[in-house]
């Protein structure tokens, strides 16, 4: 605290009032233990996920293959994994409004 000029009974009674008060609302503090004492868990290793094996047939040739087959173009293409091999999911529209959706393995390119 810093106090200038001459200190009077009454501004030390007041200086020794507010330490007072200030201790008092101070929270009590624990010690906290040292994080070098305590061992550091061991982080457990997350698994891998095995890669989806590249396809050996192309898309594009599945693509040809198909709509020759069907005699319908293909609308829309997605993916999807089956005992972690990749499989084409294919959905056909003939010009006669026919829709078909055919599945192919993308590693032997035969329908499933």
């Amino acid at each position: 605290m810093l106090v200038l000029g001459p200190v009077s009974a009454k501004n030390k009674k007041k200086a020794h009032h507010d330490e007072d008060t200030a201790a008092q609302t101070q929270p009590a503090t624990s010690p906290q233990p040292d994080q070098h004492d305590a061992a550091a868990p061991t982080p457990t290793p997350t698994p891998t996920p095995t890669p989806t094996p590249a396809p050996r047939v192309s898309l594009d040739h599945v693509i040809e293959q198909v709509e020759r087959h069907y005699k319908a173009r293909v609308v829309r293409i997605d993916k999807s994994e089956d005992d972690g091999r990749l499989i084409y999911v294919l959905r056909l529209l003939s010009d006669q409004g026919r829709v078909w959706t055919v599945k192919v393995d993308s590693e032997t390119g035969k329908e499933i």
